[in-house]
């Protein structure tokens, strides 16, 4: 659990574009399009409890240290739970090019009131999308 909690914290890290969306919230409609540049850490298992101290101990609580970059930044920690339903082919080709469509059910199991409890996505995810290899 820690280590997906980890993997989810270590995506804050993320350099994202967003193409039609008014906020993080919104899908963007059936034509839009983001840009996500992710990058994935992976973490000793020895360290993974101080990693996540030091993650909570950095980025909880509306820590200043964000808001440095930017006034609107703001931080919530909590513990999620998605169930995610992948689709492809007998010949597996959508994995085998790295990419994926899922449904995803997530669940905030901290906050049962949070407006993304309960959300349902269905994501389309391609690469080879421009020269960046990170970008998907």
């Amino acid at each position: 659990m820690k280590q997906r909690l980890l993997t989810l914290g270590a995506l804050l890290f993320f350099c994202l574009s967003i193409f039609g969306q008014s906020s993080e919230f919104d899908g963007g409609g059936f034509d839009a399009m983001r840009i996500e540049n992710e990058i994935k850490l992976t973490v000793p298992n020895e360290m993974v409890d101080s990693v996540w101290q030091y993650l909570q101990d950095r980025y909880n609580n509306d820590n200043l240290f964000l808001r440095k970059f930017d006034d609107g930044f703001s931080t919530k920690m909590a513990e999620d739970f998605f169930i995610d339903q992948y689709y492809d082919n007998e010949e597996m080709q959508l994995l085998k090019r790295q990419f994926g469509v899922r449904h995803r059910t997530r669940y905030v199991l901290t906050d049962s009131t949070d407006r993304k409890n309960g959300k349902q996505l269905l994501q389309v995810k391609v690469n080879d999308i421009d020269d960046n290899q990170l970008n998907r």
